[in-house]
């Protein structure tokens, strides 16, 4: 209402990799992501709130949500390799090793909290790409996300993530936490 940042709301059928392909598709078009709740029910719906910054020239801004609505159409279909695509954007940032070098992170991984799912906790300095990144780790760990919050202040992220595995189970093997923490 303020008019600072703008409100993003997706539905659809939920698939293992969904958050992960919306944020990457929001970073490849310059937004930024600073909180995400998303929701998904018994159903298979997912239902996706983002909160983000607007475009810096508000007068190209319809055309930058039209361009981003036509990418997360092409990640959708699988006609779009998001991780080339960014890694090509991303070269023209500073190293990211040099943004999170010296600031503390963390990763937590509970399985005790929730009898049915794994919540994983990451607390780090927020740079372009950070969602993507673990939301795409997270998959990349057989892992589908069913809640997440995501919470951007100044520069720290704090993201919580309900996951089961791709079977539904919960991820509480020894082998498959350390995997999770070292991803």
């Amino acid at each position: 209402a303020d008019g600072r940042t703008r409100t993003i709301t997706l539905c659809a059928k939920d698939r293992p990799g969904l958050l992960s392909r919306i944020a990457g598709v929001l970073t490849l078009n310059g937004i930024d992501i600073l909180d995400v709740r998303i929701f998904t029910w018994r159903n298979m719906i997912a239902l996706d709130i983002f909160e983000v910054l607007p475009p810096p020239d508000l007068i190209f801004e319809e055309e930058r949500w039209q361009r981003a609505e036509r990418y997360l159409e092409a990640a959708l279909k699988d006609e779009l390799d998001l991780s080339a695509e960014l890694a090509q954007k991303q070269n023209g940032f500073r190293s990211i090793k040099s943004l999170t070098k010296d600031r503390p992170q963390k990763v937590l991984v509970d399985n005790e909290t929730s009898s049915f799912f794994t919540i994983i906790e990451v607390v780090a300095w927020d740079f372009p790409g950070l969602l993507y990144r673990v939301t795409d780790a997270i998959f990349r760990c057989r892992l589908d996300i069913w809640v997440a919050k995501i919470a951007t202040r100044v520069d720290q992220v704090v993201d919580v993530f309900y996951v089961r595995t791709f079977d539904g189970e919960k991820a509480d093997g020894p082998e498959e936490v350390a995997s999770i923490r070292q991803t």
